[in-house]
């Protein structure tokens, strides 16, 4: 309370003190909500999210406020849990030398980490300023799309899991394979809104299986040529 009223005095030039921090923005400014650290009688603490409103009178006049204080402590943790693993995860994926990507369905939006832009050949500028569906479905080969997509709606249909093999094809006429994977989340009502996945490289793997497909191949052409 004192680092919130030093906070507001100093940013509405005027001593504000006690109660008056939790109330002089709902009465001048409109309803506010912030984060507070309650303390309970055992001495215990929570975090709330604490929302404040003025109450008026046909004339305006403020006759009390309501405040709503929501327990948010255990949402907190979650998501200082979830920073944590998608650091994790990150630092993992730049060991792996992982493509990892999340698309919003809402807004068609993508996020990519570099390893990402370096794979479909694409600018890194793209990320956050519109990066989207079309900038990772123009890469694909045109032999391809078709049965990736599919795998990819028939996750977010809750019918099947997106797990392709696929190549990209750079502007240069490169072709890259690609094994991806992919989570998705969905809402109350179970709707997809979000999916969340990787990108492996696998070009390597895939030029030596062929390389001893065409060896394999061969031999057995010259056997049965003897």
């Amino acid at each position: 309370v004192i680092a919130r009223a030093d906070e507001l005095s100093r940013d509405y030039r005027q001593e504000i003190q006690g109660f008056r921090v939790f109330v002089h923005i709902p009465e001048n400014y409109g309803s506010e909500t912030r984060h507070w650290t309650y303390v309970r009688k055992d001495s215990s603490v929570l975090t709330v999210s604490l929302t404040v409103t003025a109450m008026r009178d046909e004339h305006g006049t403020v006759l009390g406020y309501l405040g709503i204080a929501t327990d948010v402590t255990h949402a907190l943790q979650q998501q200082r849990d979830l920073s944590a693993a998608k650091d994790q995860l990150m630092l993992a994926a730049e060991i792996a030398h992982l493509g990892v990507w999340s698309w919003t369905v809402k807004d068609n939006l993508l996020s990519w980490n570099k390893k990402m832009f370096e794979l479909y050949n694409q600018p890194e500028g793209l990320e956050g300023n519109g990066l989207n569906y079309e900038h990772w479905r123009s890469r694909v080969h045109p032999e391809d799309i078709i049965a990736t997509e599919k795998s990819l709606n028939s996750a977010l249909q809750g019918t099947g899991t997106y797990d392709p093999i696929f190549r990209v094809v750079h502007l240069n006429g490169d072709i890259r394979y690609v094994q991806a994977g992919a989570y998705v989340e969905r809402d109350e009502l179970q709707n997809a809104i979000r999916v969340t996945g990787i990108n492996l490289d696998i070009t390597e793997r895939k030029r030596f299986e062929e390389s001893l497909l065409q060896a394999k191949s061969q031999a057995e052409f010259a056997s049965q040529a003897k």
